[in-house]
């Protein structure tokens, strides 16, 4: 019986082999799937340097070695070192999006990194609800929420990143431009060029955040949220 299962098993491993490696190699080219994996390794490092952060300030028994009140204020010095990586990783791998697009499409990738975290902000909302220690919430303005910054607004942030960059590609080969002469110094001779392809793509995330606020959601990172909540579920 074991001598048949090894011969299936001889016969059967290459047959699953062969189209797996072609489906590997073909999404090893796969344009997309390369500048997603870029974006992420420049996020990579910054994560790394957050995580190890965190696990220091949490390490097992540590109130037990140092104190409790040596081991709150380590934790309290170390906590903003994950929060300024970790907790806004979405903004790296939208940044990186933006830069790596751009890059791929032969078009400035400096204004293609601004403008995808640019387009990122404007689609997310810039309030949240704070909870009151007397009960209650009260909505506070002008403040973008860190956890949508996070893995929480990482699908938005990506399908986000890649309109914005392909929009701003698209419409700098369309050459909706403003060419200044050549006496122009170089640096605000690229800003004008740039003007109309940033301002017709943020137009375009503008129009997606009031068309959202009109939804039962109100923006689309809770559409998405929910969507990602039912699948699971």
């Amino acid at each position: 019986m074991s001598l048949r299962r090894k011969e299936l098993y001889e016969k059967l491993v290459p047959q699953i082999q062969a189209p797996l490696m072609k489906l590997g190699e073909k999404l090893s080219r796969n344009k997309i799937l390369q500048i997603l994996r870029d974006a992420f390794m420049l996020a990579f490092p910054l994560t790394i340097f957050g995580s190890i952060t965190l696990i220091i300030a949490n390490f097992p028994f540590l109130a037990q070695i140092i104190g409790e009140s040596a081991a709150a204020s380590l934790n309290a010095m170390l906590g903003p070192a994950s929060t300024a990586t970790m907790s806004i990783a979405t903004v790296f791998t939208v940044l990186g999006i933006g830069y790596y697009f751009s890059c791929d499409r032969k078009v400035d990738p400096i204004f293609g990194a601004a403008i995808a975290p640019a387009a990122f902000g404007l689609v997310t909302p810039m309030e949240t609800v704070f909870e009151l220690e007397t009960g209650g919430s009260v909505v506070v303005g002008n403040v973008l929420d860190i956890n949508r910054l996070g893995a929480k607004g990482m699908f938005v942030g990506m399908i986000g990143a890649f309109l914005a960059s392909w929009l701003y590609s698209w419409t700098t080969k369309k050459n909706w431009t403003i060419k200044m002469p050549d006496t122009v110094p170089p640096a605000v001779s690229k800003s004008f060029s740039a003007l109309i392809p940033v301002c017709f793509t943020l137009s375009v995330f503008l129009l997606i955040r009031i068309v959202f606020q009109f939804t039962p959601w109100g923006n689309i990172h809770d559409f998405f949220y929910e969507i990602v909540q039912g699948v699971q579920g």
